[in-house]
């Protein structure tokens, strides 16, 4: 089956290759629209005319390649970006770039360069292309923000550093400058550098004692997750439009590699800078993170407890079955045993369990000595 699909996306990616007569677009799971007219590219959605005259808006994630009548450069990159060649997609959509095109035309072309350059490892190139469209007043896909930074240290990374520092002052006004925003925090706190001027809480150590503790973070609640409502700087000395971690950000995936891999001091050290910037409704999947650490910590109860409560509360049943699992494994590192095997057998029978979760329910159970 996963020779056909890949039969499938090469079949589709030459056919773009060709010169379009029309314009075509494929969507996600549906045949191509054939013999439209894209139209338009604004809010992230790509507009096209169907043959019966309707115009359809389709978010760019649900679009798999458009086929454009006249531009063979784009079409070009949208095939190879099909067939997943991200650095020949990268020359097409830059060589396309370089046409002169309509303004809703160039976003489209850099919503598209953007996704291939952070996927084929030039993450500063997509940062660059982000700006641009910021700047532009086009409003990136959400789908489309940079995810692949460089190893911690890299040029890279620098360079997307500073590329950031450099726009925010200049898009300020922009609604969409919260996106920049919000990229450079996550790469500062992935670089472990202090927060730029454009991000850093503006209030005074003698108005907010607390925030004297660590110079680059803010105060955390007692809960870990977010700092306490009177420890917080007033609105009137924040960034009018503050940055706030989702959970959607990266930093998520590259803690929970470092945890996967076993460097639990740099995943521990990036979430404890972290905590203070997560928005209260995104806190479950870093509280996960965070009971995980302090599993590996020693702090066994303090993460059952926490854990406890993810399992509890999350509206991810994923993440819940997940949270219950570490939950079992903190029990069996304090020998809790008979705590712990109630909860592997309960998630190892759970049908709406994840695969892997059940797997490792499973795998905990074999650990755990046998019953008498």
């Amino acid at each position: 089956m996963a020779q056909v699909h890949h039969a499938a996306i090469l079949s589709s990616a030459a056919l773009l290759l060709v010169a379009a007569q029309a314009d075509t677009v494929k969507l996600a799971g549906r045949p191509p629209f054939q013999n439209v007219a894209v139209t338009d590219f604004r809010g992230g959605r790509a507009v096209f005319r169907g043959v019966s005259g309707e115009y359809i808006r389709k978010p760019l994630a649900e679009v798999e390649w458009v086929c454009l009548a006249g531009q063979p450069d784009i079409n070009a990159a949208e095939g190879f970006a099909a067939a997943a060649d991200w650095p020949r997609a990268v020359t097409g959509y830059e060589r396309a770039l370089a046409q002169p095109n309509p303004p809703w035309l160039a976003s489209l072309i850099r919503a598209r360069l953007l996704c291939a350059a952070d996927r084929a490892g030039q993450f500063d190139r997509a940062v660059t292309v982000l700006v641009e469209l910021v700047t532009a007043g086009a409003t990136p896909p959400t789908a489309s923000i940079p995810r692949h930074p460089g190893l911690p240290g890299s040029e890279l990374n620098r360079r997307a550093l500073a590329a950031l520092e450099e726009a925010l002052p200049g898009s300020a006004s922009s609604a969409d400058a919260r996106v920049l925003r919000v990229l450079l925090l996550e790469l500062a706190l992935y670089e472990d550098v202090e927060l730029p001027a454009a991000i850093r809480p503006e209030a005074s150590a003698a108005s907010h004692p607390a925030a004297t503790s660590h110079p680059n973070t803010a105060p955390a609640s007692p809960l870990g997750i977010l700092p306490a409502e009177d420890a917080r700087p007033s609105a009137t000395s924040r960034p009018s439009a503050a940055a706030r971690l989702r959970d959607d950000s990266f930093l998520l995936d590259a803690i929970a590699a470092a945890l996967d891999r076993g460097d639990h001091a740099w995943a521990e050290g990036r979430l404890e800078r972290a905590l203070p910037f997560v928005e209260p409704t995104a806190c479950y999947p870093w509280r996960l993170l965070l009971g995980r650490c302090q599993i590996e910590g020693g702090r066994f109860a303090t993460a059952a407890a926490g854990l406890m409560d993810v399992a509890a509360h999350d509206p991810d049943p994923a993440r819940r079955a997940r949270a219950l699992y570490y939950v079992g494994l903190a029990h069996e590192r304090m020998d809790r045993v008979d705590v712990a095997r109630d909860l592997y057998q309960e998630l190892a029978e759970r049908a709406d369990a994840p695969n892997d979760v059940r797997t490792s329910a499973q795998g905990g159970l074999r650990r755990l000595p046998p019953l008498p």
